[in-house]
């Protein structure tokens, strides 16, 4: 199974997330903000997929999309954009983004779509 990163600064809503996936067989690691997913990448260990909200207590989720893309150059890690933001997601896609979805997402909805870009 994919190792899945979750970047969601609400306690609640990054545990729920984690527990569900890794009932479901994930792998998971957990990151509260930008800052701890960067130090999280720069320790070497590379998720298959970041599930990602894009407004976060330390910045705006976009950095850390552009922060793969192109500083560490990998587009391998697939990318999954939830949020409750109203957003363009063309912009979100230029930027490197695979998948964006509207929040609230059930577990269900978020585990196929983790299936999905990781297989493809």
């Amino acid at each position: 199974m994919p190792l899945v990163l979750v970047v969601e600064d609400n306690r609640v809503t990054r545990a729920m997330y984690a527990a569900g996936l890794s009932g479901y067989g994930f792998k998971v690691a957990e990151a509260a903000g930008i800052t701890h997913a960067k130090a999280y990448l720069q320790a070497g260990v590379m998720p298959n997929v970041v599930v990602l909200d894009l407004n976060l207590h330390d910045g705006n989720g976009s950095e850390l999309v552009q922060y793969i893309r192109e500083d560490l150059r990998r587009d391998d890690i697939k990318i999954v954009i939830a949020t409750g933001s109203t957003i363009d997601p063309f912009k979100l896609f230029e930027l490197g983004a695979d998948v964006f979805v509207n929040k609230p997402i059930d577990l269900a909805r978020l585990i196929n779509m983790i299936r999905e870009v990781s297989s493809g």
